[in-house]
């Protein structure tokens, strides 16, 4: 049986195949809808019926949870746009109830994946007239490091014997790059499908400022739908990538951001350093940073994010909830002076910034 995920790399997105899509997104908004708008009813009765503040609170914290179960999969079953979208939400405790950051965290890099002939597909069209073999030793197609609303990146080892040619090769780069390397590969039809969906969600946003919401929804979701544009250039993102790297190798010792690989970039695909690490809402990380031991090393994982996807990890680092107030204050000043050193760096020294909005 095909999966969702299961599309053919050779397919050309049509703006006629929107309508079902579009009229799918409605229905399930308009359920999301209705069921706060009956929650925003049954609160007020019981009010009048002398209910306390905590049975209220109860009802309300039942209709988040069911309302982000179902963005959940309004998400994951239409993808695109609403994947990126959910991401945005799920980083944004501060104004969207926990109970729905809960359930659309999981977006940032959980998304179920492309198939792996699919993938080993794209990678062959866009490495040609390199072949696949001639670049690889190992790449594990079966098991994605993560994968989100745009792309999917795998890990791989390059071929001991692979050189990258003299007009590709820059300063300090090793000629012989025989290492272990992370594949970042576009989904087909992602570009056209997500600015499709981008215009549902800007009548949607459009109708709740006018109605429930005073706040400017719509220019929010225009200038996400330019910066959005930008996502989509591999090429563009290894620039800014190894610009940074650049930028901040006077704290190198400090700081890790990762390289592209020369020759192995395009539109649609980015080869770059592989760094390890752990996630950094986990409790691991949390941890090790509260004791000093990120403070002495961070991982800015640009690929996957960059530290405009790190700013808003520090809300959802401080929800875990075994670390003391004390040491979970301590953590997210370690993190936020870091990232405040690297910005005051890009902004004012080497004047380059540029705002994502993703994990990808």
């Amino acid at each position: 049986m095909k999966r969702k995920t299961d599309v053919e790399v050779s397919d050309k997105f049509h703006p006629l195949k929107q309508i079902p899509r579009a009229a799918a997104f409605w229905k399930r908004v308009t359920g999301i809808y209705i069921g706060y708008k009956a929650t925003q009813v049954h609160v007020r009765l019981k009010k009048l019926l002398g209910a306390s503040p905590e049975e209220t609170k109860a009802r309300w914290d039942l209709q988040h949870r069911a309302a982000g179960k179902k963005m959940y999969e309004l998400c994951v079953d239409l993808e695109g746009f609403y994947i990126k979208a959910g991401q945005f939400l799920g980083s944004r405790p501060d104004f969207v109830p926990l109970q729905i950051c809960k359930q659309l965290v999981s977006l940032q890099d959980q998304v179920p994946p492309m198939m792996a002939d699919k993938v080993q597909r794209i990678i062959t069209e866009e490495l040609a007239p390199k072949t696949f073999e001639d670049v690889f030793e190992y790449i594990d197609l079966a098991h994605p490091l993560g994968s989100a609303s745009i792309a999917q990146v795998h890990k791989a080892r390059l071929r001991s014997d692979w050189k990258i040619s003299s007009n590709d090769q820059q300063p300090g780069k090793r000629k012989n790059t025989s290492r272990i390397v992370a594949v970042k590969v576009q989904y087909p039809n992602a570009e056209g499908r997500m600015m499709a969906d981008i215009d549902n969600l800007r009548i949607l946003s459009g109708f709740l400022q006018k109605s429930e919401l005073k706040f400017d929804l719509v220019s929010a979701c225009d200038e996400l739908s330019a910066q959005l544009r930008l996502e989509f250039d591999f090429k563009n993102e290894a620039r800014v990538m190894d610009c940074i790297a650049d930028n901040l190798k006077c704290i190198r010792g400090k700081l890790t951001v990762p390289r592209s690989i020369p020759g192995l970039v395009t539109r649609r695909l980015l080869v770059m350093d592989y760094l390890d690490g752990i996630q950094g809402n986990s409790r691991r990380m949390m941890a090790e940073v509260s004791r000093g031991g990120y403070g002495r090393r961070a991982t800015a994982e640009v690929s996957r994010g960059g530290m405009g996807g790190a700013v808003a990890e520090v809300n959802r680092l401080a929800e875990v909830t075994h670390l003391s107030s004390r040491a979970r204050s301590a953590a997210g000043h370690k993190v936020i002076k870091q990232l405040s050193a690297a910005y005051g760096h890009m902004l004012l020294d080497k004047g380059l910034f540029q705002v994502t909005c993703s994990l990808e």
